[in-house]
């Protein structure tokens, strides 16, 4: 495996994992004022796994009061905190997906209205933790599908794009070395020719010293032409 090959592999499985093990978090708020004798809802969906932190405040009357009793997507009680006072506290644990509803009542109150605050959390289940179903400890059929798509569509932009790299890579070696090739032909082809000079040389000097005759010396000439 090449240098470019390695950096793609560690890239794309730095992707991939990252996609797998992060943890969504979504941090907002809701507010309600409720009247005396009223009741209010604020409600939130959650998949099976997700966890809903929250803290609630709660202004208004003497006591800063209200009835609160949060209800599970059948309609059953998951929780109930019953009378609260002032600022608290605590998390839902979602069992199944749906909504789940937070039902304040100030019917306690007569007189007094009560503003209520709601700070959350909603912390989403890793999708890795998704792949296998809990209850029959197998995958999950349609996050391993999911999971077998991505990774076929990740194989399908990365593989062309090595291959591409992986080309002009070799075009680029193979015109450096047919570069070196022709400038050693060119060297080479500049050598015989400064031989065949020299040789050319030491004839017309035998011819002029009668050592060779003119034929000798034209048929010796040509091969150095």
């Amino acid at each position: 495996m090449n240098t470019i090959s390695k950096f793609v592999f560690v890239i794309v499985s730095t992707f991939v994992l990252l996609t797998i093990t992060i943890i969504p978090v979504m941090a907002e708020y809701q507010s309600l004022t409720i009247s005396p004798r009223s009741e209010d809802s604020m409600k939130f969906y959650l998949n099976d796994g997700d966890k809903l932190e929250y803290t609630v405040s709660v202004s208004g009357g003497k006591n800063n009061d209200i009835v609160l009793d949060i209800k599970n997507p059948f309609g059953g009680t998951e929780i109930s905190k019953g009378r609260v006072y002032g600022s608290f506290s605590g998390t839902v644990n979602a069992n199944t997906d749906g909504y789940y509803l937070f039902e304040f009542d100030n019917s306690i109150s007569i007189v007094s209205k009560k503003t209520v605050l709601l700070n959350y959390e909603i912390i989403k289940k890793p999708i890795l933790s998704n792949i296998y179903d809990s209850d029959t400890n197998s995958p999950n059929p349609s996050i391993s599908y999911g999971v077998i798509i991505i990774g076929i569509l990740l194989l399908g932009i990365i593989v062309p794009i090595v291959l591409v790299i992986s080309k002009s890579r070799k075009s680029y070696k193979e015109g450096k070395e047919e570069s070196l090739r022709d400038a050693v032909k060119v060297e080479k082809s500049k050598n015989i020719k400064s031989d065949d000079l020299k040789n050319l040389g030491i004839l017309k000097e035998r011819l002029a010293k009668g050592e060779i005759t003119k034929k000798e010396y034209d048929e010796l000439k040509k091969e150095f032409e």
